[in-house]
């Protein structure tokens, strides 16, 4: 696969640009002839619903983040997963990239709701908020607080000492 995608791409600062392939990617020299065409020199993949890049290639869109991996270093091993360091989904530069198992890159989710927290509740029963983490499959309760500040602050601490993984905000560059 590593050679087929060297024959097809181009990395750059990751970006991949469609090279202009040889005929044995093809079914058929029509196919050939056309793809090369359109695609040779120009930026591969588009930014999908879920905000991964993806490329079409062999017959089914790809994620362009696992190209990438594969074009530097050969096939992603059984049950690893590749990571985006910052969580930037389309930010495919190899530095920014990591072979991680499935249960380390779940560390790392981000939220799902914005006002919301991971491990953070409201229980109206107790009038309290309610603080809890999940580490290797075990549920740890970290206290019960007065005020979501409180009760956002263990579940930081929490995720700190487990190595969870955060959002970094994206910065502009000051020098461009």
């Amino acid at each position: 696969m590593k050679t087929k995608l060297r024959e097809a791409f181009e990395y750059r600062n990751g970006q991949l640009t469609w090279k202009y392939r040889p005929i044995s990617h093809f079914k058929s020299p029509h196919a050939w002839k056309s793809t090369n065409s359109r695609l040779a020199g120009k930026p591969a993949g588009k930014v999908r619903a879920n905000g991964y890049v993806t490329v079409y290639l062999d017959g089914k869109n790809q994620y362009v983040h696992r190209l990438i991996w594969v074009y530097h270093f050969g096939n992603i091993p059984e049950n690893m997963e590749i990571d985006h360091i910052n969580h930037n989904r389309t930010d495919n530069r190899i530095e920014n990239l990591r072979l991680v198992t499935r249960a380390e890159n779940a560390l790392n989710l981000g939220q799902r709701h914005p006002i919301k927290r991971n491990g953070v509740t409201w229980r109206p029963e107790h009038k309290r908020w309610y603080a809890r983490i999940t580490v290797h499959g075990k549920r740890l309760h970290l206290g019960t607080f007065i005020n979501f500040e409180a009760a956002l602050a263990a579940r930081l601490h929490a995720e700190r000492e487990h190595g969870f993984q955060h959002v970094r905000r994206i910065q502009p560059d000051a020098t461009a």
